[in-house]
């Protein structure tokens, strides 16, 4: 049955009794029979595992949940209204901005450090780091160590565009 055949199954049918396995969609699909006028209700997916009796199949799942609903004292989740739903969206994004910016800020840091440039927040962090972009490169090492140096320097649009990424990152961030 297609999402769209259930949807019309649901607003034809008088009411009753809808149980749904919680899942990702589980809470759209409750709101919207409960909006068509039916006692729709979650079930644990955990409780409906150890109900199920045989592989996991859709005609056995069906099964299970019928069982697992019909057991003494089975106690149904009260599922998310649409605003908590939001609220948990707003929340994931913000989580999701966050680790981008510090995989990204730590992917610049390592990428810096190829050419021993060194990130501390003593010096400016990160920001400032980029803003002189300038490496200098040993071409042979004596004895005490760097004995010829050549002046280099890193790709400006490569490492503008990475700082560019990383702020836009932190904006999303605190805008969440």
């Amino acid at each position: 049955m297609t999402p769209n055949e259930f949807t019309c199954l649901l607003a034809n049918t008088e009411s009753v009794t809808v149980i749904f396995e919680a899942c990702g969609t589980s809470n759209y699909w409750k709101q919207l029979a409960a909006s068509l006028g039916h006692d729709a209700r979650l079930i644990s997916p955990k409780l409906v595992d150890s109900v199920r009796q045989n592989k996991k199949t859709d005609k056995n799942d069906t099964l299970a949940i019928v069982q697992a609903s019909l057991l003494p004292d089975v106690a149904f989740i009260s599922g998310k209204t649409i605003e908590q739903q939001q609220l948990q969206s707003v929340m994931r994004l913000r989580e999701l901005s966050i680790r981008q910016k510090t995989a990204a800020k730590n992917q610049l840091t390592a990428l810096l450090s190829k050419f021993n440039i060194k990130v501390s927040l003593k010096h400016g962090g990160l920001r400032a780091v980029l803003r002189r972009c300038r490496i200098v490169r040993c071409v042979s090492y004596g004895s005490f160590g760097c004995m010829e140096a050549e002046l280099i320097t890193v790709d400006a649009v490569l490492m503008t565009h990475a700082w560019k990424n990383l702020y836009s990152l932190s904006l999303t961030a605190q805008s969440c």
